[in-house]
């Protein structure tokens, strides 16, 4: 919990909860390893599930990776350029990657983009557990579909590829601020994209 400074957020959590603790994550492990993400039943099921939580069900369940802020950057990242490059006028609803707010002080002279909204390609946040393990699985599909599809990436050459696939999520989406997905926009008339993520902030997407 402490990589990333996620303790503060569940350290507490854990501790208040120790009783019954191993029969509380074993019943998350067990919900996850049916590959089920629809929503309905997460929201009934799912009380507690954040990007720390991530990190400790990616070592319960198979093939589970961990969905923080900077591997849905680097997602929502890859899909905003596939759109750009195939001219699509906004996001394909499947597509709609749902990204988390960096972990920052308030008061940082420089906020880290794990957002690439711009036009009509927006990005909604994550606003409850549910919605966070809906995503957390479906990355999880797609990062394993992509290794299953491609035996020459050099990430096989790990031990463990989906991984290493996952680790190299982690660099890309630190800060997308150096590599704006939508730096040549159809929208904009083939012109850098003006529209900022701050509009998008106030209009709560």
């Amino acid at each position: 919990m402490k990589w990333g400074g996620l303790a503060s957020r569940n350290a507490g959590w854990l501790d208040e909860n120790s009783n019954g603790l191993a029969e509380r994550l074993a019943d998350t492990r067990n919900l996850l390893s049916l590959n089920d993400d629809d929503m309905k039943s997460l929201r009934h099921r799912v009380k507690r599930f954040n990007a720390g939580m991530s990190k400790v069900y990616s070592l319960l369940v198979d093939k589970f990776i961990i969905y923080d802020s900077r591997v849905a950057a680097t997602l929502a990242w890859l899909v905003a350029l596939w759109c750009q490059e195939t001219s699509k006028l906004f996001v394909p609803p499947l597509l709609q990657v749902r990204c988390l707010r960096p972990k920052e002080e308030m008061a940082a002279t420089a906020h880290k983009l794990r957002n690439p909204s711009c036009c009509h390609f927006s990005f909604p946040w994550i606003n409850t557990p549910a919605q966070h393990v809906h995503w957390n699985l479906r990355a999880s599909w797609i990062l394993s579909s992509t290794l299953a599809c491609s035996n020459v990436a050099k990430f096989h050459a790990d031990t463990q590829p989906l991984r290493a696939l996952e680790a190299a999520f982690f660099m890309w989406g630190y800060d997308l601020a150096a590599t704006p997905a939508c730096s040549v926009c159809p929208l904009a008339g083939g012109k850098s994209c003006k529209t900022s993520l701050d509009e998008y902030e106030k209009v709560g997407i």
